[in-house]
């Protein structure tokens, strides 16, 4: 609770539990798999693999990553004063000073070691200081107290507000939860895919049956970053990660005949929405817009299809000089530098651009 003698305002304060990796057995986590692994069972059910090797991950990963308890907003908020600025902009003067002089200098290097010091020591004052002011009513500097809270305050919700739609102020969660599916939805349409076998009068051969290996997959799983967030069937990148080659097999059997039924997991095909402000008013739905989370195993098999893919339409030269969006090495820096090439070449040949 903050009281700046006129005003109280408490901030909220959050205990979460987060993953210890620090002190994660990750080699108890593959043992525990891998005996899983064993007597997993075998079915054609794409559900029932998926479900069981989920549920194998998330115990082996309850049984050997500890969680640990982190408290959001119990930190004040520490304000730099007119001398703790000056000293700081000192210090980053002399450290540019240092950085441009090519020999060692005693006396710069004993200055900027005294002025960090200072900077440090001063620090440590405004935070004892500013203490002092928000828990015992110090009146002093209350504005710029109060606009550093409101704004923490501020950013602290993420949560959408109240929404107005066709006059109705909605306020219970459920109600503007519908509110944003009926506007997302809004912007999606269902197409027809046509017949691609029909359609094909081309001279590129036809793409081989998709074969799922374990080299293929391993491939595309050191490649996965850890900091994703999880999708419907909560399973996270790291536990991707850290499984290693151990459930190669498993990700195999599931990815074939997932391909070969032409089905997916139900979990795989609920997506988890979060509507993300732009700008404009708050109360309307259609200034958000919707950041969509799928599930990570999921990720991995388009993953796996899509390198597939690509080495087929390279290997019988589909791409063509123009195409620098999803191909290997390829991207936003070869289709500028291709494009000013192109430039080039018509004014050097006065042609009009």
């Amino acid at each position: 609770t903050f009281v700046t003698g006129v005003k109280t305002i408490e901030r909220e304060r959050k205990v979460i539990y987060v993953d210890d990796y620090k002190n994660a057995d990750f080699v108890k986590y593959r043992e525990l798999l891998y005996g899983k692994s064993l007597v997993a069972k075998v079915t054609d059910d794409i559900d029932d693999l998926s479900d069981n090797l989920v549920a194998d991950m998330e115990l082996a990963w309850a049984l050997s990553v500890p969680k640990k308890k982190v408290v959001i907003g119990s930190k004040p908020i520490s304000i730099k004063s007119d001398e703790t600025r000056e000293a700081i902009r000192k210090l980053r003067k002399l450290c540019r000073k240092r950085k441009n002089i090519s020999s060692e200098s005693m006396m710069l290097n004993h200055e900027i070691k005294e002025t960090s010091k200072l900077c440090k020591k001063l620090r440590r004052r405004d935070i004892a200081k500013e203490e002092g002011r928000i828990f015992h009513g110090d009146l002093k500097g209350k504005v710029h107290i109060m606009k550093h809270i409101e704004r923490f305050n501020s950013k602290a919700s993420s949560k959408p507000g109240p929404l107005t739609v066709d006059g109705k102020r909605l306020v219970k969660d459920l109600d503007i939860a519908n509110a944003f599916k009926d506007e997302i939805s809004g912007n999606y349409s269902t197409l027809e895919i046509p017949n691609l076998e029909e359609e094909n009068n081309s001279k590129v051969p036809k793409m081989k049956e998709m074969k799922f290996t374990h080299s293929g997959i391993f491939k595309q799983l050191k490649k996965i970053k850890r900091r994703v967030a999880s999708g419907a069937d909560l399973v996270k990148a790291a536990m991707i990660i850290e499984s290693g080659p151990v459930l190669l097999e498993r990700f195999r059997d599931l990815f074939q005949k997932s391909y070969d039924q032409g089905k997916v997991p139900t979990k795989w095909r609920t997506t988890l929405v979060t509507p993300i402000f732009k700008s404009g008013n708050k109360d309307n739905p259609a200034n958000y817009r919707p950041i969509s989370v799928t599930s990570n195993i999921h990720k991995l098999m388009e993953k796996v299809i899509m390198c597939q893919i690509n080495k087929h339409l390279d290997k019988h030269g589909v791409w063509t000089d123009v195409q620098f969006a999803y191909r290997k090495s390829s991207g936003v820096n070869n289709c500028l530098v291709s494009h000013n090439r192109w430039l080039e070449k018509r004014i050097d040949k006065s042609i009009p651009v």
